[in-house]
């Protein structure tokens, strides 16, 4: 079973991630956001942090606070179409 055993769990924990077909551990970059529908903080990880496109990139996310998708710059966590503070 490709994933299994103390080394995976210890890849998982330690935010790096190595699949079947993947040579190179994917960095998974935590972020924080407020939840639009709930006010509720939440984290969420991305596998890249959008800064080769100059920080316009938007990523779809499930919320876990509400179920629903969300979608967030990796770069700022600013939620699109959320009111500013």
């Amino acid at each position: 079973m490709v994933g299994s055993g103390r080394g995976a769990i210890m890849r998982r924990l330690s935010g790096l991630w190595m699949g079947p077909a993947v040579s190179q551990p994917i960095r998974m970059t935590p972020f924080l956001y407020r939840c639009p529908t709930t006010g509720q903080n939440v984290q969420g990880f991305f596998a890249d942090d959008g800064s080769e496109n100059g920080g316009e990139t938007y990523e779809t996310v499930t919320c876990l606070a509400c179920r629903l998708v969300h979608l967030i710059n990796p770069k700022t966590g600013r939620i699109l179409g959320a009111d500013e503070d």
